[in-house]
């Protein structure tokens, strides 16, 4: 008889045809994911990337293209563009004094970036709710579809911010970058896990407000199994990251970063069905 699996969840979304994307860098993954399309096709093929339409911040002079600008500029897409990448709201916004222009002066948000619609603003354009959570504020903003408002409810709780979670661990001194330290990337993930949470019943993703329906469209990305996988701590022995010495059974990190994304599934599932026995017509 086959032992249980160390994690049930995924199997069990494994059964009903659920799977991942198989992009290795987070943008193509994510962009891939929501449109449908391949990075030569929606246009974004790393964070950073040269485009030879754009030109560089601040290269207009009163609305006007010098005569002699250059054409063609690296894009970054990334927490570069947050206001304040050390806090977890991004300090509130876009750097737009680092965003490319155009041909006309305009300047180029994130979200009027890809080539290509996307699942949000197929569903809002249907009128119905939709909801996201992610990583990175600057990055994450390419969600917003062309005109901007496709994400009904989009949260991106800054990863490279310095640790808002008090106590400081031994590990983390100093309030280093959240990604830094397996048990605050953790921490950080169950950002992601309420907002999930509260989108299920009808919620914005901070509880504070009812939306006007249960997202017909949400998820969110995890860090902790990524920061697992790398994670290295001589402070911290009993954590060490990576697989062991057979270079295919997880190590002390990534098993505990794989039982949290477990049980955060179950809980997930059983909110769902939750809301379905409450006639609220969601299925798991």
């Amino acid at each position: 008889m086959n032992p249980p699996p160390l994690c049930p969840f995924p199997v069990h979304l494994g059964r009903h045809h659920m799977q991942v994307d198989g992009f290795t860098d987070s943008i193509p993954a994510s962009i891939s994911l929501v449109t449908g399309a391949g990075d030569l096709t929606n246009g974004l093929t790393y964070s950073g990337c040269y485009d030879r339409s754009l030109y560089a911040p601040g290269t207009c002079v009163d609305g006007k293209l010098p005569k002699t600008a250059a054409k063609g500029v690296v894009v970054h897409w990334s927490e570069a563009l947050d206001l304040d990448s050390t806090r977890i709201d991004a300090g509130g916004g876009l750097n737009e004094a680092l965003l490319p222009e155009d041909s006309h002066c305009k300047k180029v948000y994130p979200w009027m970036y890809p080539r290509v619609n996307n699942i949000f603003e197929v569903a809002t354009g249907e009128g119905l709710v939709t909801a996201w959570s992610d990583k990175e504020y600057g990055t994450y903003q390419l969600y917003r579809g062309k005109n901007g408002d496709a994400v009904t409810d989009l949260y991106t709780p800054e990863d490279k911010a310095k640790d808002p979670f008090p106590p400081y661990s031994i590990d983390n001194p100093g309030q280093a970058n959240i990604t830094k330290e397996i048990v605050r990337i953790m921490l950080y993930d169950q950002l992601h896990v309420g907002a999930v949470l509260n989108w299920i019943k009808g919620l914005t993703h901070d509880g504070s407000a009812a939306l006007s329906a249960v997202p017909a469209i949400f998820g969110s990305s995890f860090q902790s199994l990524n920061v697992a996988q790398k994670y290295n701590s001589a402070i911290n022995p009993a954590l060490t990251g990576g697989y062991l010495a057979d270079a295919r059974s997880f190590g002390p990190a990534m098993t505990a970063a794989m039982q949290m994304l477990d049980d955060t599934l179950g809980k997930f599932v059983a909110a769902i069905k939750g809301v379905f026995c409450g006639g609220r017509g969601v299925r798991a």
